[in-house]
Formats: C-alpha cells, structure tokens, sequence
C-alpha cells in the first residue's frame, strides 16, 4: 500500500464511523446523545480544519523534510520496530502540546473550539481549531529530527487521530485494561468534562501512561450523575462557527497589553 494513501482512507474510516454514530443516534436510539445544530457546526469546523490543514501541510512540508534532512540519523522504516518507536515519540510529544494547550492562554484561545460542544460524540473530533496547527508544530519537529521520515509521521499522526477520534464515542463503557495503558472513551469523557476536579487531565493523544507518569491523569468518577461536557462559560454564540475559532482571542491581546494573565480553563489541578 502506497504510504501517501493511508491518511486519507483513515480519515474516510472517521467519517464513516461518524456517519454510522448519528444514524445509530438519531434514528434508533433517539436518545439525544446528537443535538442537530450542534452537529452541523461541528461538520462545518471539520470541513474548516481540513483546508487548514491542507495548507498547513503545504507550508510546514518542507520544515519537516529539512529536518530530516539534517538528522543524522535514519530509521527503518520496513521494519515494525520503527513505526512502534516513532508511535510512542509522537505520541509523547503530542502529550506535551496537549498540555500547553490547556495551559497557556494562547493555545487554549485556539484549543477551546474543541471543547465548545455540551455533547460528548464523535462529531467533537471534528472541532479542531484551524490555526492551532500553526503553533504547535514544533511539537512535531522532533521527530524528523530523531530521523524518522515525514511521510511515516505523517502517517503515524493519522493513526493517532484516528483513536483519538474514536475516544469521542459516548457508546463504549469501561474497558479495564485499554484505560489503563491508552486513551480510551471513557478517559476521554473525563478530560471533557467541565468539573473543575477535572480540570486539565487525561491529555495523552493514544497513550495514557504520560498523564500517569506527570501527575494528570484522573480515573472516571463513581457516580449516578453523568458528567457535564463543555466549557464554562459557555460560549455566547455556541453554533457560531468562526465564532468558536477566534472567540477567546481578543482576550489574550487585551492582557498582553494590559500585562495581565487571563486563565485558559478554572485553576483546579489535576491529581495523580
């Protein structure tokens, strides 16, 4: 299979799981796990983020292909050894972005689409900002500097999104031994919660051991109740699509030249 392909059939395998999700919701269960609006805006932020990063990857290509090209190292990439280590790279790296976006108020100005649904389905793997990309990707500048090819991170990246996207499931319970080695629905549902007890947890892209290793991962709460998603407050215009892109940015402007230090999300901080 020609490597270049493999982005693209993962990303018709998200859409197809997608499409099966709202059928499943709306036509059988009816049980209002998709709220219409809300569903199209996050087709439409979706729709948004691929041209976006169409162009991202037009620009950033050749960073990456520069960077392998100085690496002086080289990684087989026949061999499967090589796809688990630069899995487990990217993915660490990814960890770290994560966190920065829920961290610094700029990245969490751009992250915060994500987070703009009341509904946890898999339509919320579709809000993804449409700049972000152009901030955070140093976090995958390492790997073709370790010697890893663009083309096979690229590739690893798709994979990536493609669990990460499935994580957004409302429909997949428990799974003891997946939450405790990966990201899983259920762990995800927790880092999209807007408890504050919550707050900043459970960022692996396809792992879970860093939020173990550094201190924020947090189990899915024991209780009746279910967890409310989102953020608070919410958004004034909650199906604005540009809207939910650009919001939290004028903000961020005012308090560097205020000097102030706007909070990306309430203080609370995740425990191990």
């Amino acid at each position: 299979m020609d490597l270049s392909s493999v982005p693209n059939l993962l990303a018709a395998g998200m859409t197809a799981a997608f499409v099966l999700e709202f059928v499943i919701s709306r036509w059988f269960l009816r049980d209002q796990a998709y709220h219409l609006r809300d569903t199209v805006t996050a087709v439409a932020t979706g729709g948004g983020y691929l041209v976006a990063s169409l162009l991202r990857n037009l620009v950033l290509g050749g960073v990456f292909l520069a960077a392998y090209a100085a690496s002086p190292w080289r990684w087989d990439e026949a061999h499967p050894g090589s796809w688990l280590v630069a899995l487990v790279v990217v993915d660490f790296f990814y960890y770290w972005s994560h966190r920065l976006s829920h961290t610094s108020p700029l990245f969490w100005a751009f992250h915060a689409a994500h987070h703009s649904s009341r509904k946890f389905n898999l339509s919320l793997g579709m809000r993804n900002s449409w700049l972000g990309g152009y901030l955070d990707w140093v976090f995958v500048l390492p790997a073709p500097l370790l010697g890893f090819h663009p083309l096979q991170v690229a590739v690893v990246i798709a994979v990536m999104q493609l669990w990460d996207f499935m994580c957004h499931t409302g429909y997949v319970g428990r799974l003891p031994v997946i939450d405790a080695l990966f990201n899983s629905p259920t762990n995800h549902a927790v880092h999209h919660s807007v408890d504050p007890a919550h707050n900043r947890c459970n960022l692996g892209g396809m792992l879970i051991v860093w939020d173990r290793l550094f201190g924020t991962y947090r189990a899915y709460p024991v209780k009746t109740a279910p967890l409310r998603y989102g953020i608070d407050p919410e958004p004034a215009h909650p199906y604005g699509i540009w809207y939910l892109q650009f919001y939290l940015l004028p903000s961020v402007v005012r308090a560097w030249f205020s000097g102030a230090a706007p909070a990306p999300k309430p203080t609370a901080d995740a425990q191990p």
